[in-house]
């Protein structure tokens, strides 16, 4: 009934990988508040990404609905389009909020692209069940073969939600998010089974 949805670049070759440096409407630069489940006090939007483009993927690349990011503090960002804002909050308006960016580089912006940020950590792994290398000093997963999730712990019409027991953010998918993210050809999404953790969780 859920899956695992990964940040990764899909095709290389040919999409989009950007790569820099996060500040908030202050010039702070911005540390890890998108992957936590928590809204901060000082979530400054709108937010301007500056592109490290030695380390990006732009160059004769197309975008993605979804575009693979990675910003120096902040981590993995759940950067996406127009068109797929639209669905997640048709689907899923409870669970997340969006946060504009400006994304810049010498020759290259966009500003239409939003960041995700999902407002709920769900601790629902059952640990007894699943194949994990767990770490009881810390209480987090470091890595996992397979997963398998106690779905009572999980609020009912659920979408969206971080995986708890993680210093990650580790997103998880209801079964009819991801059908519906497929059917309307949304780009750049890339989903993995339960059973398929070791893909997403290392």
């Amino acid at each position: 009934m859920y899956n695992l949805l990964e940040i990764n670049i899909i095709d290389e070759k040919k999409h989009y990988l950007l790569k820099g440096s996060l500040y908030d409407n202050a010039q702070k630069e911005v540390g890890k508040i998108f992957d936590d489940g928590t809204i901060h006090a000082d979530m400054n939007s709108p937010y301007k990404l500056i592109l490290d483009e030695s380390d990006s993927l732009i160059k004769n690349r197309t975008s993605t609905d979804m575009i693979a990011t990675s910003v120096i503090s902040a981590g993995l960002l759940f950067l996406i389009s127009p068109k797929a804002q639209d669905l997640l909050l048709e689907l899923a308006s409870n669970d997340i909020e969006m946060y504009e960016v400006e994304i810049q580089g010498n020759d290259f912006e966009l500003n239409d692209y939003k960041i995700v940020k999902i407002l709920d950590k769900v601790d629902c792994v059952d640990l007894e069940k699943s194949d994990v290398d767990y770490d009881e000093d810390f209480d987090s997963i470091d890595s996992a073969e397979e997963i398998v999730l106690d779905e009572s712990k999980i609020p009912i019409g659920k979408q969206l939600f971080l995986l708890g027991k993680r210093s990650t953010g580790i997103i998880v998918v209801h079964e009819n998010l991801k059908r519906a993210i497929e059917e309307a050809d949304l780009t750049g999404f890339q989903f993995w089974g339960l059973d398929e953790a070791y893909q997403v969780i290392s």
